[in-house]
């Protein structure tokens, strides 16, 4: 018995009880074969028993509906409130099952046939993680990648920052290996070795004297982003980055500048700077230094003409303007842009001198030449190479290159050569002995200035092109 034909069953023998309790409310009533009957069949009459209040028990219409608990039965068996049978509830009021369902299921039956597919359900709560899998065999080694490119340099170790100022600059102590930060320009007036520490770093601010105080580092420091105004700096393996540089300076002996400016300097010849890269040298003497490569240069003397002096062993790619160099001694002086340039190789100079690759415009102001070759000295050996240039003069411009003096040494030889000489009077002028090989230059607009009939010279495949 399936569960819909146990509902009506159930239903139609609760009405026949509700009938039989009906009448015996009212006394006991033996009968048989009861008929009522109703004047019509279209839903109109109908037969109904109510309680003491007039609520509607049961009701018969004679269009065929029943209702139990309700006086309008909407079909044929209209019940409002439970189904119980044998005092258990096996149907609500809301007509839900609520009896046992042992016995209420009947075989499977046979399997019909495949539906539509429905639309996807909702995705259901994520599951327990699994086991985890056992380890894989380890793969081959592969080939070694490109090194990195190098990353920037680190603070040293075990450092400590410092402040020094105007108001703790002689109280305070500082440390080997330690970063010093200065805060503000501070003024001196005796020698200070406070800084006088190994491998420190020194930011900012800076240092005015009078032009006789020192100021002491000790080795392998670095300087950055500081001045210094008329002091005289010692120490050894210095290098000053960014900095600026005033009046009366010495500079630490060998030490190193980068991308600092130096205007209105005067460096004597007691220390010798080792090298100056990518800095501004402005109304300056630098009367010893190294090397100079990728500078700007102005109305400056470079490497003067002391005996301590003199010792600039590389110019290079350069800009030189209104300056005054002297070469000694080993010199390299290559690819530069000089304007108004007055080069001076000194009788004390010695070794092999290079002039290469340059470009020379103009003469200096209240000079006759662009360089000045004095042989004068009794050196043992001397190799003096103009190879290369440009030398462009103005049209009363006297000469680009002037050769003096009667050296006494043994293996003397200038050789000028390949160059370009345009403009001016004279392109070479020779008062002397020094023994000269001038081949392969051009001249245009100007004379060459020397021929093959002078002693010690020899002349030979000039080009004049006019």
């Amino acid at each position: 018995m399936n569960k819909e034909t146990m509902n009506s069953s159930c239903a139609l023998r609760m009405f026949y009880f509700l009938i039989i309790f009906s009448f015996l409310s009212f006394g006991i009533v033996y009968a048989d074969d009861i008929v009522v009957q109703l004047p019509d069949n279209n839903g109109i009459s109908a037969f109904q028993v109510e309680d003491p209040e007039q609520n509607v028990i049961l009701k018969v219409e004679s269009g065929g509906n029943i209702g139990i608990g309700t006086p309008n039965p909407l079909d044929s068996l209209d019940i409002h409130g439970n189904i119980a049978i044998g005092g258990n509830v096996i149907i609500n009021s809301e007509g839900q099952w609520v009896g046992d369902n042992s016995g209420l299921a009947g075989p499977q039956g046979p399997k019909g046939e495949t539906g539509d597919r429905g639309p996807q359900g909702i995705q259901g709560e994520k599951g327990d993680k699994g086991d985890k899998g056992d380890k894989g065999d380890k793969g081959d080694k592969g080939d070694k990648g490109d090194t990195g490119p190098q990353g920037p340099q680190g603070q040293p170790g075990n450092s400590s920052v410092i402040i020094l100022n105007s108001s703790n600059f002689n109280t305070i102590t500082v440390e080997k290996n330690s970063i010093v930060n200065i805060e503000g320009e501070i003024s001196i007036s005796s020698d200070y070795d406070v800084l006088d520490v190994d491998n420190i770093q020194i930011y900012g601010g800076g240092f005015v004297g009078t032009g006789n105080q020192k100021v002491e580092f000790g080795s392998n420091v670095i300087v950055s982003n500081a001045s210094f105004n008329n002091v005289k700096l010692n120490g050894s393996n210095i290098t000053f980055q960014n900095c600026s540089f005033t009046n009366a300076i010495r500079f630490p002996h060998d030490s190193t500048l980068k991308g600092c400016k130096i205007d209105a300097v005067t460096s004597g010849a007691e220390h010798r700077v080792g090298f100056i890269d990518n800095t501004k040298i402005t109304n300056s003497t630098i009367d010893r230094v190294a090397q100079i490569t990728n500078s700007d240069i102005d109305d400056s003397i470079i490497s003067g003409d002391s005996p301590n002096g003199n010792l600039l062993g590389l110019m290079a790619y350069c800009d030189v303007d209104n300056t005054v160099i002297y070469l000694k001694n080993g010199s390299r002086f290559i690819g530069n842009n000089c304007n108004k340039t007055k080069i001076n190789i000194t009788e004390n100079s010695h070794g092999q001198i290079i002039i290469g690759d340059n470009n020379f415009h103009r003469l200096h102001d209240s000079e006759s030449e662009i360089i000045h070759i004095n042989t004068s000295h009794s050196s043992w050996w001397r190799s003096f190479l103009i190879n290369g240039n440009n030398f462009i003069l103005e049209s009363e411009g006297l000469r680009a290159i002037l050769i003096t003096g009667n050296p006494s040494g043994n293996y003397q030889l200038l050789t000028i050569s390949n160059n370009n000489f345009m403009k001016g009077q004279s392109a070479i002028i020779y008062l002397g002995n020094f023994k000269t090989i001038v081949t392969n230059n051009i001249t245009r607009s100007t004379n060459l200035g020397v021929s093959d009939n002078q002693a010690y010279l020899w002349v030979q495949n000039n080009i004049s092109i006019n």
